[in-house]
């Protein structure tokens, strides 16, 4: 297929630091890797690197019919300081505008794509925007839109999208968690690793949805080395919920290519998510990790069905826990049974989620084209 691709929130480039660079990078490479022809609309600067095996255009050189179908990666569109988001008027025209199928790729359920025409026709009267947007170039009425949706709950996804004012054709599930297990290979550092904590979690507080969850899991340990390393500050936590307890070292932020390293100086961590991920989405920190040689431990509440580990049932009673209590106990055990023993875990588990990549890798294209 001839593929449009754009992403709401940014511009697409492969320069980038942070993990929606690499979530982007990564999605971009499972339609190249199918051997589409794939084309992507942004503003290009002269700094940019092009994402691998795709072709960068900027909107003017944009024509209507020359696409099989427009992929829309998701984001949000802000406004900071009354400032004229230009690339992301120019993907909601393109949106509007698109002849043919539409399909919006939802990795994060806060992503889902929203109408924005409110907010920018009261910015660009007090902004002084001149008046250049109109109502029927922003407002989203095309009723063909399709999401391919990496949460797996697809009764709660339409929940979400049902309180939006944007027409949605269908919903479709596909394992896009799973991605990493294809952009990304196994460090070969396996037997000779060098454990600087026993616990690490990287990430952002996310406005404070994870607070309970890495209080529970991270905060605590009398006897362990735990880093939280990322946009984590000690004074976003609520004081009150972890009085007396043992706090962990917060640690910089790391680049997107370098969190398997730094995921690899660790003997283990605990995947948690926001309280809407319980029961309805998988993140792909769990592959991330897994690539990476860590010990994967999985908060039972995230994953109550276990999907993570289902390929090999014996992993679950060990690999999901349900407090730090229990997180201490299971890091002794491993301690105690030493090197060969981990190696065993960590090929077990990196065996019970590795997947046939051109499958993978085809089957998402062949979902595309069953619905166009």
């Amino acid at each position: 297929m001839n593929l449009a691709i754009v992403k709401l929130g940014g511009r697409m480039h492969a320069n980038g630091n942070g993990p929606i660079d690499g979530e982007v990078m990564a999605a971009v490479d499972l339609f190249v890797k199918a051997k589409n022809e794939v084309h992507y609309f942004t503003k290009i600067l002269d700094k940019d690197i092009p994402l691998s095996g795709a072709i960068g255009h900027d909107f003017d050189e944009f024509e209507n019919g020359k696409h099989d179908a427009l992929i829309i990666i998701n984001g949000n569109i802000n406004f900071f300081g009354g400032m004229e988001p230009e690339v992301d008027m120019k993907t909601l025209k393109l949106i509007n505008f698109f002849q043919g199928p539409v399909f919006y790729i939802l990795f994060d359920p806060l992503l889902p794509l929203k109408q924005y025409w409110k907010g920018i026709e009261n910015k660009q009267i007090k902004y002084d925007w001149k008046n250049k947007y109109k109502r029927e170039e922003i407002e989203i009425t095309r009723k063909d839109i399709i999401y391919i949706s990496q949460p797996y709950n697809l009764v709660a996804v339409k929940q979400l999208l049902d309180k939006l004012n944007v027409p949605v054709k269908k919903i479709i599930h596909y394992p896009l968690h799973k991605m990493h297990l294809v952009y990304y290979d196994r460090l070969d550092n396996i037997n000779g690793i060098v454990r600087e904590n026993d616990l690490a979690f990287g990430g952002t507080f996310r406005s404070g949805r994870r607070e309970d969850k890495l209080i529970k899991y991270y905060f605590g340990y009398d006897d362990l080395n735990v880093e939280l390393f990322g946009k984590f500050k000690l004074d976003q936590f609520n004081e009150k919920k972890y009085k007396d307890l043992v706090t962990p070292k917060f640690g910089k932020n790391v680049k997107h290519y370098d969190v398997p390293k730094k995921m690899s100086n660790s003997l283990a961590t605990i995947v948690i998510g926001d309280k809407w991920y319980e029961g309805n989405n998988l993140a792909q920190r769990v592959y991330e990790n897994i690539l990476s040689n860590c010990v994967t431990f999985i908060d039972i509440e995230l994953d109550p069905k276990y999907k993570v580990y289902e390929n090999n049932k014996n992993l679950i009673p060990f690999l999901y826990v349900s407090d730090r209590r229990e997180v201490n106990n299971k890091l002794n055990i491993i301690k105690e049974n030493g090197l060969p023993s981990l190696i065993e875990l960590l090929n077990l588990q990196y065996d019970a989620v590795k997947i046939n990549k051109t499958e993978y890798i085809n089957d998402l294209t062949n979902l595309i084209l069953e619905n166009i």
